[in-house]
């Protein structure tokens, strides 16, 4: 190679250097609030919040401020109808609840949290209570088999080996198996915290277990599942592997509603009249 060329590709190697420089700068000067994205499920909330905002005057409909999507008692659609509170849960398409790693405390066999905030955190963890035999079974025997070791819970941490007994003995995968509940466990979870509608991309307008406004709308149908993982993370030469307790919750098997909010023709005629005269 000669020396021209070897100068040319250390000045463009330089010149490489100097705009990566420029990256890290612009990121290190960002707010990490800035840099933060709006997952899937908050951005089809941001849509029909801004489609019932953006509805003409109706007698009937107030639009409320809405809260912070992080905030597990906030509404994802807050609005009054004729006077009183209509609060509105909201789901995108796929009709996923969201998914994280479980802390699972075996001393009193309770679910202390997810790892990842979701606004439905708390309906996750309560429809997980049923595993809770299940968990302690394999959190047990693991135990027994590992006398020296601290386990205390999920996420647990254990030999190779450890892991592969458990599986043998069908311990993880009666932990680890999907559990079905009928559509009336997510009805009487948002009853009792007065919220009766839900709005589901692709599928409508749905009332859940209720309909105080009689709006014309067919009632929600399916099921709610949870799926279930014991997933050792790590390789390498060390036997020693941690396993988080992770937790997906699906609405599957829905009906359709002919009434949908994500359709500004369809809110206008929904909310510009009284269902209950």
């Amino acid at each position: 190679m000669s020396i021209e060329s070897l100068s040319l590709q250390i000045i463009k190697h330089q010149q490489q250097l100097t705009e990566v420089a420029k990256r890290i700068t612009v990121l290190e000067s960002t707010p990490a609030a800035a840099v933060k994205q709006k997952g899937g499920g908050e951005l089809y909330e941001d849509r029909v919040y801004n489609i019932v905002k953006s509805l003409h005057p109706s007698p009937f409909l107030v639009v409320l401020p809405k809260g912070k999507t992080s905030d597990n008692n906030s509404v994802d659609l807050p609005l009054q109808f004729c006077g009183m509170p209509l609060p509105i849960e909201l789901k995108m398409k796929g009709a996923q609840m969201g998914g994280s790693s479980a802390h699972y405390d075996r001393a009193t066999s309770t679910f202390t949290k997810l790892v990842k905030d979701l606004p439905d955190a708390e309906l996750i963890l309560s429809a997980a209570a049923v595993k809770i035999p299940a968990l302690n079974a394999y959190i047990d025997a693991a135990k027994e088999l590992e006398p020296s070791s601290e386990i205390t819970g999920m996420p647990i941490t254990l030999n190779k080996s450890t892991y592969t007994a458990l599986g043998r003995r069908g311990l993880q995968a009666e932990a680890a198996s999907e559990i079905e509940h009928p559509i009336s466990f997510l009805s009487n979870f948002y009853n009792k915290k007065r919220i009766y509608y839900i709005q589901i991309e692709e599928h409508g307008f749905f009332s859940l277990g209720g309909n105080p406004f009689n709006f014309p709308i067919p009632e929600l149908k399916g099921t709610f599942n949870l799926e279930f993982r014991i997933g050792p993370a790590g390789s390498g030469a060390s036997s020693r592997r941690s396993a988080g307790y992770r937790i997906q919750g699906r609405l599957k098997g829905l009906n359709y509603s002919p009434f949908s909010l994500d359709d500004e023709d369809v809110c206008q005629a929904l909310f510009d009249k009284d269902w209950r005269v």
